[in-house]
């Protein structure tokens, strides 16, 4: 019988996975955008809209994905950490599909996918940091406790 502890736990398994892969996806698309824009060019020629749903839905995505497993995790303090930067990396996003659904009267030059992308590529890195800091914890925590014990 599943229990609702155990099913949570699941769940933020899954949301887990999830952030992984899209912290590597917004990565792996920041890096092709950044470093070779012909090459960017050549990869997404696809409608006009798939471009920038690349540059400000993948990271809006993340966004919204570290939110959730935030609410899911608690107050943890990495948790709380990365989901204010999920959150600002949400709305550097939704402020970008702001201003290009009601683009200024005068006009002007939209940077809102390079903010989004660099807010996504800080959000994939704190994910990044976040996940290695679960992983190494329980092998570097007892050990450092057993050299302060041990003085």
């Amino acid at each position: 019988m599943e229990t609702p502890a155990r099913r949570s736990v699941q769940v933020l398994r899954i949301v887990r996975g999830l952030e992984a892969a899209l912290a590597l996806l917004v990565v792996v698309t920041a890096v092709l955008w950044l470093s070779q824009h012909a090459l960017w060019e050549r990869l997404v020629s696809g409608p006009d809209l798939w471009p920038l749903f690349v540059q400000l839905g993948v990271p809006a995505l993340l966004g919204v994905v570290v939110i959730v497993g935030a609410v899911l995790d608690g107050l943890e303090v990495g948790s709380v950490l990365v989901a204010v930067l999920g959150l600002v990396t949400l709305w550097i996003a939704a402020s970008s599909v702001h201003t290009l659904l009601f683009p200024p009267e005068g006009g002007g030059v939209f940077f809102g996918g390079i903010f989004t992308m660099y807010a996504g590529l800080a959000l994939a890195l704190a994910v990044g940091l976040r996940t290695a800091g679960h992983l190494l914890a329980p092998v570097v925590v007892p050990s450092v406790r057993e050299r302060l014990e041990n003085r």
